[in-house]
């Protein structure tokens, strides 16, 4: 299968049913195989949180010839998943990644986390930092397998009883 370009863009108000239409695939292919993270994005709640998230200024659409692949957020602290780590100013921190179920297996998430360490590094940091549950084995080694290490797990109040699993990642600064 051929590579697809890929486009990013900052997502606006005017973009939130489309964040909100890639990130509900995700989430219903999720509970198709019994997990109930995102649950959010499939309950009457969903509107107002993408509206949140996409006001941050932190959320991305992807694209691709006019179709609508994935988004994910890329900030500058994360205070919640790592502490005071999350505000050290050596990392950028990406949250809520997802692709379309309808370009999956393209290795589409793996670009999106490039495109991530590309910021990164323009804005002089050089660490990607992410996080999951600790418990989705698959998630995890998917991450290892595109030059992730564990740092750590962590008890987070996002839901009762869950815990993430801290990963990062270097990125190349680039030369001068």
């Amino acid at each position: 299968m051929a590579e697809i370009e890929l486009s990013f863009i900052q997502a606006t108000p005017e973009h939130h049913a489309r964040v909100l239409a890639i990130l509900q695939d995700r989430a219903r292919w999720l509970a198709s195989s019994g997990s109930k993270q995102w649950g959010v994005f499939l309950s009457d709640r969903a509107d107002a949180f993408v509206a949140d998230l996409i006001a941050t200024g932190y959320t991305h659409l992807v694209t691709s010839e006019g179709r609508d692949v994935g988004t994910l957020r890329l900030q500058w602290s994360d205070r919640m998943f790592w502490g005071d780590d999350g505000v050290d100013g050596k990392a950028g921190y990406v949250h809520t990644l997802a692709v379309h179920r309808d370009f999956a297996a393209r290795k589409i998430g793996a670009r999106m986390l490039d495109w991530a360490c590309e910021q990164i590094a323009a804005n002089g940091r050089s660490l990607l930092r992410i996080d999951c549950g600790a418990n989705n084995a698959k998630l995890i080694a998917y991450y290892l397998s595109l030059g992730f290490e564990k740092r750590g797990i962590v008890a987070v109040n996002v839901e009762p009883d869950y815990r993430a699993q801290q990963l990062e990642r270097s990125v190349r600064l680039p030369l001068l």
